[in-house]
């Protein structure tokens, strides 16, 4: 079907030069909306069957937000449970920053609460 569509007139004559013009924007619209659904279907389906955006929790480790606060309109603080250990994170402006790891006895009373029922 794409060998039939890519099938162009290199020199139309003069009576085919509008013909010819119309059927190759025609042409260009359904390779362009074959390529589009070929695309959507592979990032819906190979994608995911093959493992490429899970390679974090191949490792076992997953990574749970326990708490945000937000500063102002670009900066905020985290506390961030990646496995067993806890971080006090801080970002804004395009970066992350560790400000500090947390212990047990750092956390308030709710987040020892959830953390021993997960």
């Amino acid at each position: 079907m794409l060998l039939l569509l890519a099938d162009i007139v290199a020199e139309p004559t003069s009576g085919q030069l509008a013909i010819s013009y119309g059927w190759l924007l025609i042409k260009m619209i359904v390779v362009l909306v074959i390529v589009c659904t070929l695309a959507m279907l592979i990032l819906k389906y190979l994608v995911p069957k093959l493992g490429v955006l899970r390679r974090h929790h191949a490792s076992g480790e997953s990574i749970t937000v326990l708490a945000r606060h937000a500063l102002d309109a670009k900066r905020h603080l985290w506390i961030v449970n990646v496995g067993a250990r806890k971080f006090f994170l801080g970002s804004g402006e395009g970066a992350v920053t560790c400000l500090a790891e947390l212990h047990a006895d750092d956390l308030g009373e709710e987040h020892r609460e959830t953390n021993r029922s997960t």
